[in-house]
């Protein structure tokens, strides 16, 4: 579905991505983790178009994202849903509102048909009834879901999600990993995940890459992570203190 090819970036000289190849499987669930400060959310965006490259291309559907200008960016992100870690939603709009902005920009759906689409993302994402309701009013796991309504709304063939169990707690981070597998089992949409979460990020995985040092370090699928010995990932997955990843720098 998505594959990037030799991609690097730099700011002020600093190399954030360092000549990147990662393949990213249709219609599976694909989980990127790795230390924070690694390029993990700076790869999300070049995959967006929100980012270009100081080399290297992005190919979906044949066509290299990395080379489009705006306009054509705006066609191919059409294609794509995401779910932002702090959800990202409109303070001033309603929740109605926010699921039903992607219908009210992209669509001419009138606006008794946009309700109707609005109540049954809410209801998929276990929120039946909050239309009215405004984000300040929601818990962190019920922004979080909103945010995933909303990353639904056009029907995406590729979701992204940035961090999105960051903040919650134990038993939300379990619902919301869940409601991911969930999601993408109805939907067969292809799947990235950014993720701390190493848990979460077992449970959910078709395949995995951890990105180190702005490279990919290991890819592979999860019964592959589990199985490596390399010390980079044994370090990572466990907790541990001890290892080449400094936890000070």
């Amino acid at each position: 579905m998505i594959e990037i090819h030799s991609l690097s970036k730099s700011f002020k000289g600093l190399s954030v991505l360092d000549d990147i190849d990662l393949t990213v499987p249709e219609g599976k669930i694909t989980v990127i983790i790795g230390p924070s400060g690694t390029g993990k959310s700076v790869l999300l965006k070049h995959i967006l178009g929100l980012i270009k490259p100081d080399s290297g291309k992005i190919i979906f559907h044949g066509n290299d994202i990395a080379a489009m200008d705006e306009v054509a960016l705006m066609g191919i992100r059409k294609h794509f849903g995401v779910c932002f870690q702090d959800a990202a939603l409109f303070d001033s709009m309603t929740v109605g509102e926010n699921v039903g902005f992607p219908f009210a920009m992209h669509t001419d759906l009138a606006n008794e048909q946009i309700a109707v689409q609005v109540a049954s993302l809410l209801r998929e994402v276990g929120l039946t009834g909050i239309e009215d309701k405004m984000p300040s009013q929601l818990s962190g796991g019920m922004r979080k879901r909103v945010g995933l309504a909303r990353a639904l709304a056009l029907s995406p063939e590729v979701i992204l999600f940035d961090e999105p169990t960051t903040g919650l707690d134990p038993v939300m981070t379990t619902a919301i990993n869940t409601l991911i597998k969930e999601v993408q089992g109805k939907t067969h949409a292809t799947s990235l995940v950014i993720s701390h979460d190493i848990h979460g990020a077992f449970a959910l995985a078709d395949y995995m890459a951890m990105l180190f040092g702005g490279r990919i370090v290991h890819q592979g699928t999860p019964e592959e992570f589990r199985d490596t010995e390399d010390p980079l990932v044994r370090q990572f997955i466990e907790g541990r203190l001890q290892g080449p990843i400094n936890p000070i720098q």
